[in-house]
């Protein structure tokens, strides 16, 4: 099974963000940020969507998300210098 992110299994399948707050408990504009990747759910949120999609995006698509820089890339950055 290929893992994608909420993003494209939103997509690929049609869903919405109301579609996917109505399921989940969430308000549809914390579904639009988390689609962006503007927020990152909480754990229990993350296994929530997991069983949602079947295990398309699983816990894992959150955890390896990633689009602001860290502490840890500034100084290794830094130190590459």
């Amino acid at each position: 099974m290929e893992h994608v992110t909420l993003d494209q299994w939103m997509d690929r399948t049609g869903a919405t963000c109301a579609g996917v707050a109505s399921r989940l408990g969430l308000s549809p504009s914390y579904v639009s940020r988390l689609r962006a990747g503007l927020r990152r759910p909480k754990i229990e949120t993350m296994l929530d969507i997991e069983r949602m999609t079947a295990g398309a995006v699983p816990v894992s698509a959150w955890v390896a998300q990633r689009r602001y820089p860290t502490v840890n890339d500034a100084t290794a950055t830094e130190a590459a210098e």
